[in-house]
């Protein structure tokens, strides 16, 4: 066998080796982790609307006890002081557990997007399947970066919470008290309005390769 041919048999057996894993994770790994993250959406309590009302309405019980009055115009901050000098654990148990998950499902995108990307060079595919090839690709690359972005949220969060605390523990100002509990509100809204914004990618992706390999196997049939 010349070298061409050797190098032709290598092409192919990568092509059928990346068409079986990429199946593989789109239709048994993906869908297992949309029900992973479904169970997880629907099982933390601090990603349920109920709970983040909750969540919101209890800050600002807090903030009112402290008002500022014509009595006390910088207001009574001092209980506060203890109560905000550390991260809701909410926040701590949260952001474990979706960091913990969610790494696990962007080391698997990215397998999948690098399979997608080797497979857009592959003649092979280009003429039945390189516009579904593409979407499927897109949908990942949108899911990476949600994920990403996410997982990025906890150190600028965290860095700016610790300078407001310190000013806060210094000069008792009620408007910093206000600011810190804000940020904690944010953050955690913005955590339950990711982990749907993932769902939603998610699914689309897990859709877009479902599409590709039923037109694989579509096209694979007729030129048989």
């Amino acid at each position: 066998m010349d070298r061409q041919a050797v190098l032709a048999t290598q092409v192919q057996r990568r092509l059928a080796a990346t068409q079986r894993e990429l199946e593989e994770l789109a239709f048994v790994e993906i869908p297992e982790w949309i029900a992973r993250l479904q169970t997880l959406s629907d099982g933390c309590p601090y990603l349920g609307d109920e709970y983040l009302r909750e969540y919101v309405r209890r800050s600002g019980e807090l903030l009112r006890e402290a008002l500022p009055s014509p009595e006390n115009p910088e207001g009574e901050t001092q209980p506060l002081q203890k109560k905000l000098a550390f991260c809701p654990p909410e926040l701590f148990e949260l952001q474990n557990q979706l960091h913990g998950e969610l790494n696990a499902l962007r080391q698997k995108v990215s397998k999948v997007s690098f399979a997608l990307v080797y497979m857009q060079t592959r003649d092979e595919y280009k003429l039945d399947s390189d516009a579904l090839i593409e979407q499927a690709a897109t949908h990942c690359g949108n899911l990476y970066t949600e994920i990403t972005t996410l997982m990025s949220r906890a150190s600028p969060y965290h860095i700016t919470r610790a300078a407001f605390v310190a000013k806060f523990q210094k000069s008792g100002l009620f408007d910093l008290a206000k600011s810190i509990i804000e940020i904690d509100n944010a953050l955690l809204l913005q955590y339950a309005a990711d982990v749907r914004s993932i769902q939603s990618h998610l699914a689309m992706a897990s859709y877009a390769l479902v599409r590709l390999f039923k037109d694989q196997r579509a096209s694979f049939s007729a030129r048989r």
